[in-house]
């Protein structure tokens, strides 16, 4: 079920994008340079959380990323961002 294309990618992320009742937070835990210090790569841990008044700060979900970079004159720009969710914590 791989997104394919800008347009495609756009309208698959719009809706949480546009969703001003959570926030996305992040955390790298490693990160490299390759490729000459051309090619780079962050790994981490993200998290999703509330921000509606009836839950503010519950957190709704949360996973691992991986993020590759191209280094451009001097400045790092993103080339790829994938994540995956991780099981909810057993209660």
């Amino acid at each position: 079920n791989m997104v394919r294309g800008e347009t495609a990618i756009r309208q698959f992320d719009l809706p949480n994008i546009s969703d001003t009742t959570s926030t996305l937070n992040w955390e790298p835990t490693d990160a490299y340079v390759y490729n000459g210090g051309t090619i780079g790569s962050t790994t981490g841990r993200y998290w999703v959380s509330s921000r509606r008044a009836a839950d503010a700060g519950k957190e709704l979900g949360h996973g691992r990323y991986v993020t590759m970079w191209r280094r451009d004159g001097g400045r790092w720009l993103v080339i790829m961002d994938t994540g995956y969710p991780e099981p909810a914590n057993a209660q």
